[in-house]
């Protein structure tokens, strides 16, 4: 659905018969120090998931290929339906502005990084395992291996990816991070809680087998626990 170019600009096509219905890019934001993502969609192709699974790959590209750290969004504040759109895919309010006449709402996304010394952090560990379960639970749950999808993944685990993702990367405990279902905050949205729940019910078990140094090494994770004291009661994802 999405072919690229060598300057970031991206073709949404349709799943049909691949006519182009809309475009989506990623460029510098007016502040010189971030990049943008934006995208346009035609009216008649709103509302069947097209920009959804187009902005999830795109966020993947501009994480695995362009090696970003970070990424906003700029929409207009009365434009309730890519705010929301936003939000699912796992950005977060950061500033709200005056421009083109319009009152504005920046959106921002914080990807996953390594340490300096090159070994994968505590997060970037998470980030992998989580990955590798959303990955094998779409595949035996949504055949979307099967379909030809993006990096085997279907429409809902694509955004579902981005967003723990986003929330791994503004994990308040960094190193000392908890498993996240011992971790004594609740940082997912109710909706995108119970689906990360479903994937790690299936998924944890045949960890073992699918991938053993995964499931040891996150066993090994597991063991240390966040600061005594540090927030207030709550329990896992």
């Amino acid at each position: 659905m999405v072919a690229d170019d060598p300057i970031s600009h991206f073709a949404i096509r349709s799943r049909e018969g691949g006519e182009p219905i809309g475009v989506a890019s990623i460029g510098p934001w007016h502040d010189g120090a971030h990049r943008e993502l934006s995208y346009e969609l035609a009216p008649a192709s709103w509302g069947k998931g097209y920009a959804r699974e187009a902005l999830g790959r795109l966020l993947a590209h501009a994480r695995d290929v362009m090696g970003l750290r970070t990424i906003v969004a700029e929409t207009q504040e009365r434009n309730a339906q890519s705010r929301k759109l936003l939000e699912r895919l796992g950005f977060e309010p950061w500033r709200e502005l005056e421009r083109f006449g319009e009152r504005q709402i920046v959106y921002r996304m914080e990807f996953a990084k390594p340490e300096a010394s090159g070994r994968p952090s505590r997060v970037a560990r998470e980030v992998r395992t989580v990955r590798f379960m959303i990955r094998a639970h779409c595949r035996a749950k949504h055949g979307a291996a099967k379909t030809g999808a993006a990096a085997g993944l279907c429409t809902d685990c694509v955004a579902l990816t981005a967003y723990a993702e986003a929330r791994l990367a503004a994990c308040r405990y960094g190193e000392r991070k908890p498993a996240c279902g011992a971790c004594p905050t609740r940082c997912y949205r109710s909706d995108m809680r119970e689906r990360i729940r479903l994937v790690m019910r299936w998924a944890g078990p045949r960890m073992l087998w699918l991938a053993p140094f995964e499931f040891f090494r996150h066993l090994q994770d597991g063991l240390p626990r966040a600061p005594r004291g540090a927030i207030a009661k709550g329990r896992g994802i």
